[in-house]
C-alpha cells in the first residue's frame, strides 16, 4: 500500500497578519523570512532551527544570544519556539524600534565606536569583521553617496538622513 499524501499546508492569510504601519508586500517579506528559519516546515522555529540557519547566512552567533532571542520572540505559549504570530511580532516590533531616532543612534554608534564617524577604515573593519569582501572603490562609493556634507566621513546626520530616507521611500 502506498502512504497518503502529504496533508497541504492550509494557505497564508495575509487579512489575518495586517500590522498597522506595514504593507502586505512587507508583512510577506516577513512571512517568507519566518518559512527559511521554519527549516522543518513544522509552523515553529526551534533554537536547532534558528541556530542552523544563522549559520548557514553566514552569521557566527553566540548559541546565548540565540537563546535570548528566541525567550524574547516567545511571548505566546513559552514553549521556547516561535510561531508566525510571534515572529511577526517580533520582526514588525524590531522595524518600529528602529525607526526612532535614538535607537538609531544607538545603531550607529554600534559601527562607530571611536567616535570619529564611519571612515573608509572604519567601513573596511566591519566588513572584515562580518566576513564580506568589498574592495576600496566600492567602500569608497559607499561613503560618498552616504556623506552629504562631503568630509569623507558618515556622520550620525548623514547615517541618520539615508535610513529614514529609506523609510519614507516605503510609505
Amino acid at each position: 500500500m502506498n502512504p497518503p499524501p502529504p496533508a497541504e499546508a492550509p494557505k497564508f492569510n495575509i487579512k489575518l497578519y495586517e500590522r498597522p504601519g506595514f504593507t502586505e508586500d512587507e508583512i510577506r517579506e516577513i512571512k517568507e523570512a519566518f518559512d527559511v528559519f521554519d527549516v522543518d516546515g513544522g509552523g515553529k522555529i526551534d533554537l536547532g532551527e534558528l541556530q542552523a540557519t544563522m549559520v548557514s547566512l553566514g552569521f557566527d552567533i553566540d548559541r546565548n544570544l540565540i537563546e535570548d532571542l528566541l525567550v524574547k520572540g516567545d511571548t505566546g505559549d513559552q514553549d521556547r519556539q516561535i510561531d508566525f504570530t510571534e515572529f511577526l511580532n517580533l520582526m514588525t516590533l524590531s522595524q518600529q524600534e528602529f525607526r526612532t531616532k535614538s535607537h538609531l543612534q544607538e545603531v550607529y554608534e554600534l559601527f562607530d565606536k571611536e567616535k570619529t564617524g564611519i571612515t573608509l577604515e572604519v567601513l573596511k573593519n566591519i566588513c572584515k569583521d562580518v566576513g564580506e569582501i568589498i574592495d576600496d572603490t566600492e567602500l569608497q562609493e559607499m561613503i560618498l553617496r552616504a556623506d552629504f556634507d562631503q568630509d569623507r566621513v558618515v556622520k550620525f546626520d548623514d547615517f541618520y538622513q539615508i535610513i529614514t530616507y529609506e523609510a519614507r521611500k516605503k510609505k
